[in-house]
């Protein structure tokens, strides 16, 4: 008897402990993941719930991740691919493998800019003024056109604020690397007229 005192002694002990320390996990559960909405079927939907192959980020995403061109982002995006070829005249997005001729025919994926095609490179596309970018895995012919079998990249512009702000960058880096790029946004007439501009400046290696 005198053996078993001071073992239930111990276990009350850290049956108390136990109580103490339980309700700390339930601090936890208040935290959310932020929801991010696309447009990818021409509507409004909760990316979550959209049956698409996508990967979709936001503005704030993308700076977080220090993207600047679509090399950086093609870099962070899964089954999608796009490479440097003769300076900006002949990318071509590349995803889940599928990828046309370079020089004829019409690739497998192509870009788009509020669902409009892009004819020829993006690279030159100002990705500050995006609000969102959005990756679509899989054919898209039938809310895309053609040259989507493979998929689509749809970049999704900012829309102009009622009130004024606006965003400079700036980067200087070797091999005569060169990139400025900024958007303002506001009001024009009231609420009646708004407007939103967007203008970037990008060299590398004197090209």
């Amino acid at each position: 008897m005198n053996f078993r005192k001071p073992l239930l002694g111990s276990t009350g002990a850290a049956a108390l402990i136990a109580l103490t320390v339980m309700p700390e996990p339930a601090a936890a559960q208040s935290l959310s993941i932020e929801e991010i909405t696309v447009t990818a079927r021409r509507r409004e939907e909760s990316l979550q719930d959209t049956p698409l192959s996508i990967t979709a980020f936001t503005a704030d995403a993308l700076r977080q991740r220090n993207v600047t061109n679509i090399y950086d982002l093609s870099a962070i995006t899964p089954n999608f691919v796009t490479t440097p070829q003769l300076g900006r005249r002949l990318d071509r997005p590349t995803i889940r493998g599928q990828s046309g001729t370079l020089v004829r025919g019409e690739p497998n994926a192509s870009y788009f800019i509020d669902g409009v095609f892009i004819s020829g490179s993006a690279t030159s596309s100002t990705i500050d003024a995006l609000e969102r970018v959005e990756i679509i895995r899989g054919p898209q012919s039938a809310l895309f056109g053609r040259a989507t079998f493979s998929g689509a990249i749809n970049f999704i512009t900012r829309q102009p604020t009622d009130e004024f702000e606006g965003q400079f960058n700036a980067t200087v880096g070797s091999h005569q690397t060169y990139k400025a790029s900024g958007w303002m946004s506001g009001p024009l007439v009231g609420e009646k007229l708004k407007f939103f501009a967007a203008a970037g400046f990008d060299t590398y290696g004197g090209e």
